[in-house]
């Protein structure tokens, strides 16, 4: 894989220096001497560039309307772990999470899924590990990540979405938790879906598996705003970065892992405790979610009701996928045909 630097044109790959190209946004003409940006590391379905102290991580799979499978999902999660190296040298101060194209990301790729179909449960558990690594590495990144979410996300793509600290779409974006009409259930990304729009919102819309647009995605809080073209997004993104870039790197790294100790601190305590008696996390595992979701319980965790085991989750998944209607509902939407529970 070539790791050589290159001068790029965001949403174009490489051109001459000095060729005049048009944005894939429809703006004037611009050159590559004016607004090249550096690719830090090459990767396959992904493009990770910094410009200017924002680092850009593109979901690059747009015939796919940038669907993840296994390579996408372990791209994307070097690329925030990458990240989380560098922000201590602080070359830059945001990271932008969108993708090209016309969707943002349209969930699980249809051949990932067809080949899921066949995992043994043992095979869907470690999938699904290193799927919620992914979300994780997202939520865990140590400066602020900004979702310029610029078409549909569904399914995981809206749990892309919720593990991003704010996000701001186009208004023709559609949002959705399908997995139940696959007889499925979006465990995995359960967590960060909750933490952002709450027990109520999930219980609908996890339940129903019903699709809705940007408007009520920024009612629920699952997106800060949305906007009628891609050029006003651009507008609202740079306005958010302009603001991030006058602000102290130490300090933002540190009203992260304060909001997040913060919220983590006050889930339901145990019996016989107050807020007070439930443990923030220590320092150097902020800012995850050590006490939302963890991998196993040590004797010197005190977690409350609200934690859930990373194996639980991923074990949850993984028998749904394997279970007589997790089978057909996959089978049902390969094949293009409604699942057996559909009466008529």
């Amino acid at each position: 894989m070539r790791r050589a630097t290159l001068k790029v044109v965001a949403g174009r790959g490489a051109v001459p220096a000095g060729q005049a190209v048009r944005s894939c946004f429809g703006r004037r003409a611009f050159t590559t001497a004016a607004a090249s940006t550096e690719v830090k590391q090459k990767y396959d379905f992904i493009n990770v560039e910094d410009k200017g102290e924002v680092r850009w991580v593109s979901l690059n799979r747009p015939d796919t309307h940038n669907a993840f499978n296994e390579l996408v999902i372990g791209e994307i999660t070097d690329a925030f772990r990458t990240i989380q190296r560098d922000a201590a040298q602080e070359k830059f101060r945001a990271v932008v999470l969108t993708g090209n194209g016309k969707s943002f990301s349209a969930g699980a790729d249809l051949n990932w899924m067809k080949k899921m179909a066949s995992y043994t449960q043992k095979e869907n558990e470690l999938d699904s590990h290193k799927l919620f690594d992914m979300f994780n590495s997202i939520y865990a990144c140590p400066m602020p990540v900004i979702g310029r979410i610029n078409g549909n996300a569904i399914g995981g793509g809206s749990g892309l979405v919720s593990a991003c600290d704010f996000a701001f779409s186009v208004n023709k974006a559609v949002f959705g938790f399908t997995e139940v009409k696959l007889g499925l259930i979006p465990a995995v990304i359960s967590p960060f879906v909750m933490m952002k729009i709450g027990k109520g919102n999930c219980s609908r819309y996890f339940l129903t598996g019903e699709r809705f647009y940007a408007t009520e995605a920024t009612r629920l809080g699952l997106i800060q705003g949305s906007f009628e073209t891609v050029e006003e997004l651009d507008k609202a993104v740079d306005s958010v970065l302009t603001e991030i870039k006058a602000n102290s790197p130490a300090a933002m790294r540190s009203c992260k892992q304060l909001i997040n100790n913060v919220y983590h601190s006050l889930g339901s305590p145990k019996k016989g405790e107050g807020l007070s008696d439930v443990k923030a996390p220590p320092p150097h595992l902020a800012p995850p979610l050590s006490l939302f979701v963890h991998h196993s319980c040590g004797a010197d965790d005190h977690l409350g009701p609200r934690s859930v085991p990373q194996e639980q989750l991923a074990s949850e998944i993984a028998r749904i996928r394997v279970s007589k209607e997790g089978q057909e509902g996959l089978s049902a939407f390969l094949e293009k045909r409604k699942p057996s529970w559909i009466v008529s």
